[in-house]
This record gives C-alpha cells, structure tokens and sequence, in this order.
C-alpha cells in the first residue's frame, strides 16, 4: 500500500497485520508485522521495535534508484 510507504517516507513505523505473500515487499524495512491473534500494547510496539526494526533495515529500498537498478541487472 502506497500509505506504508508514505510512513516510512516520513520517519514513522507502520504496524501491519501480516497475512499474505504481499508482506514479502515490505522484507528489510523497519515495519512491525502483527498476526490476527497477536495482542497488541504500547510495550509491545516499543519491545518489538528497539530489538529488531533498527538493526535489520535497508532504507534503499525505498529509493528510485535502487528498483530501477535492480530492474535493469534482472536477467530474464
């Protein structure tokens, strides 16, 4: 959705609930994926958050230039 992306543009974590192959899209940027059954709270958010988001994220993937040289060194 354009609008996890417009969060991420703007420094925000989005939390989206994950329940599909389209979460793959968002691998390696700082997004907190949650399950149907998860409970969410305040402390969970920030647990989740400092442990794992900061080290893992590859902000790269946002940019133009790396979808545009990635598309061009595909081989088909």
């Amino acid at each position: 959705s354009y609008r996890i992306l417009e969060a991420l543009y703007l420094g925000a974590t989005p939390v989206i609930l994950g329940a599909g192959e389209w979460t793959k899209a968002y691998t390696g940027l700082p997004v907190i994926e949650i399950s149907p059954n998860d409970e969410l709270s305040y402390e969970s958010i920030l647990d989740i958050k400092s442990n794992k988001l900061c080290e893992n994220s590859n902000f790269n993937r946002l940019d133009f230039d790396y979808w545009k040289e990635r598309i061009l060194n595909e081989t088909f």
